[in-house]
């Protein structure tokens, strides 16, 4: 009964209950924007802002939240021109780099977690790399599958809804744009995706631009 259960006992039952509590909400939340993309209900508000302050703003909150967790990252930004104006959905460009850096950020305990932005003809050129545990090739193929997650032990360890990246892939292809992953060697994992815009010359192939970012 509560009369025999001690403060510390009530702390660690509250600690899990908030965090199983977080856990739900953010299932519900990404079970909603799977929906509303698969629905055709999913809208587009594009609107013109400056990318650098864009990402500034997401590299000081991820750099509180690494504080917060005590974990030994270095978070590391970088923009190959501040004066770049994008014109797309600023909020659906935020929960695309969001879901990347908080899955960065379960997966890597050590070294560093990098946002960078370039331009490459027509694109934007979204990166987010990682030090952590990263992936193999065969499931570079399935991670943007609706309740994919990687290998079974990633799965445990993050306790996740496997619907982040799926929704993540919905949204860079509502913005026009294409999505990939690849090996951060020697570890890590690299997710790249583009955002175009029509200031830029035409695009090239996906292909080329993979291979720009293996190598």
């Amino acid at each position: 009964t509560e009369q025999h259960t001690d403060d510390k006992t009530k702390k660690i039952y509250s600690h899990y209950i908030n965090q199983n509590s977080e856990q739900l909400l953010k299932f519900f939340d990404q079970i909603f924007h799977l929906a509303i993309v698969e629905t055709g209900k999913a809208n587009i508000k594009n609107e013109k802002f400056l990318l650098s302050e864009f990402l500034q703003k997401t590299t000081r909150k991820y750099q509180k939240r690494i504080k917060s967790l005590k974990k030994n990252i270095d978070f590391i930004f970088s923009i190959d021109d501040e004066k770049y104006e994008i014109e797309t959905d600023q909020h659906k460009l935020k929960l695309i780099l969001e879901n990347l850096l908080d899955n960065a950020l379960k997966f890597t305990d050590k070294g560093y977690i990098e946002l960078s932005c370039k331009t490459h003809k027509e694109s934007f050129i979204f990166e987010v790399n990682d030090s952590g545990c990263g992936l193999k090739e065969d499931e570079m193929e399935l991670i943007f599958d609706p309740f994919r997650q990687g290998t079974e032990v990633m799965s445990k360890i993050t306790g996740g809804s496997g619907l982040g990246l799926a929704n993540v892939k919905n949204y860079v292809v509502l913005l026009g744009g294409k999505i990939w992953c690849a090996s951060n060697k020697p570890n890590g994992s690299k997710f790249c995706f583009t955002i175009p815009t029509p200031d830029i010359e035409k695009n090239d192939s996906l292909d080329h631009l993979q291979y720009l970012f293996k190598n």
